[in-house]
């Protein structure tokens, strides 16, 4: 897997208490995500879930003018869910107990399931306008840990001595899985990291004089990853 993107629509609901040029802010999101995945064998992304609680720190530039300009900084903790599937098709050389090699081919269909506990810090440059909000940057994010469940259907085993012959098909004595297999790997303990680039925007609404409530949409895509 080479790469991944987060592309998330979320609804993000913050409040928090406002000094002259300093706002903190508190926020649920949950959306979406999905991966582009390049594998050696054919595979394609499907798109997943996410959820986090986010803490926000925004640092307000002349926040008298009609259009302000800040900087934020944060920290999110969250748990998220992708998927991916596809087909395999391998072909290897086996030998028997008396040196004979056996051609193998292995083929079935896949689908894998990606769950983890994540870590994020974002910086964005931001913008506020009568209440529109506007903010681009980045985000690092790492894993706490991931698991993921592969589930293996209509596989096909097929092995055959290439000089005698015959062509056996899924038989025991060659190996044999059942028609739908599942497993589940150990969770990964190694740290991951991600770094996404992307915008968030939306409305922001005053509701006292140093409180205020907003909604938000954002979307990141991954520059780099170590998945």
């Amino acid at each position: 897997m080479k790469r991944i993107i987060v592309y998330a629509l979320l609804l993000c609901v913050a409040a928090g208490a406002s000094a002259q040029r300093h706002i903190l802010s508190f926020g649920l999101r949950g959306g979406t995500e999905n991966l582009l995945v390049r594998t050696e064998q054919d595979a394609s992304g499907k798109f997943g879930y996410a959820a986090a609680l986010d803490i926000n720190h925004d640092f307000i530039f002349h926040p008298e003018r009609n259009v302000a300009w800040g900087l934020r900084i944060g920290l999110s903790a969250g748990y998220t869910g992708t998927r991916f599937a596809g087909d395999f098709r391998q072909q290897f050389v086996n030998t028997d107990y008396l040196g004979n090699e056996m051609d193998y081919t292995v083929s079935g269909n896949f689908n894998n399931k990606i769950d983890g506990c994540f870590m994020e810090v974002p910086l964005l440059a931001t913008m506020r306008t009568h209440g529109y909000y506007l903010g681009v940057g980045a985000k690092m994010q790492t894993y706490l840990y991931n698991y993921f469940t592969q589930t293996i259907t209509n596989p096909v085993i097929e092995a055959e001595f290439p000089d005698i012959g015959p062509k056996i098909t899924n038989e025991m004595v060659t190996g044999q899985l059942p028609d739908k297999k599942e497993g589940k790997v150990d969770r990964d303990n190694f740290l991951r990291a991600n770094l996404s680039v992307g915008l968030e925007t939306g409305y922001e609404w005053q509701l006292k004089s140093k409180t205020y409530i907003g909604v938000c949409v954002y979307a990141y895509y991954s520059v780099w990853n170590s998945f």
